[in-house]
């Protein structure tokens, strides 16, 4: 009688160590299954949805800064004036800019660097965003104190908020930039 009693309970001791390591396994797997659709979803919204970037360069101070990580939307990318965006730059040396929209496609910018004044199609721009930690917040280019431009249609000129520090569309290294270059509009600073 003895020797029936430990058989059975070392049957029952067998039968529950399989049972446990089936309940571990099952336990691994669903793990491996959430972690599996949560990177597929992440990897879908950074593709389609939103993004991070971390700005390099103080060309956008004060809005943003060297080492800020930024929210960036990348659903609604029609960029109007105003709008701080993500931009992929064709030909140049950069392959991404953070900038503000001063104007779209078929209007007149005009610059006057003795002024500090940025105007499209005659009005003034209101800038309370522009960095005034230098003496004169935009220095003239190459002696020209006024310049215009004319915003080929589909494209866009920007500025950084930093205008003594930036190259932008005043720049031809980077120029107009494609709104099929837009990659997001820029929603807020992570961190």
């Amino acid at each position: 009688p003895t020797q029936r009693f430990m058989t059975g309970r070392l049957v029952k001791l067998e039968y529950s160590r399989h049972a446990s390591k089936a309940k571990i396994m099952k336990s691994n797997l669903i793990w491996v299954i959430g972690i599996c659709a949560m990177a597929s979803l992440l990897l879908y919204l950074n593709a389609n949805i939103l993004t991070i970037t971390v700005v390099s360069g103080n060309s956008m101070y004060p809005t943003v800064e060297n080492g800020d990580v930024l929210l960036v939307d990348k659903v609604n990318r029609n960029a109007s004036k105003g709008d701080v965006i993500l931009a992929k730059i064709m030909d140049s040396d950069r392959e991404y800019i953070i900038k503000r929209v001063i104007a779209t496609g078929g209007e007149e910018v005009t610059i006057d660097y003795s002024k500090n004044a940025v105007m499209v199609n005659g009005m003034l721009l209101d800038e309370p965003y522009i960095c005034l930690a230098e003496a004169d917040p935009m220095l003239d280019l190459d002696g020209v104190t006024t310049i215009n431009y004319t915003v080929p249609y589909g494209c866009l000129f920007v500025m950084g908020d930093n205008r003594n520090h930036s190259a932008d569309s005043r720049n031809q290294e980077i120029g107009f930039i494609p709104e099929k270059g837009v990659v997001g509009k820029i929603r807020g600073l992570v961190c």
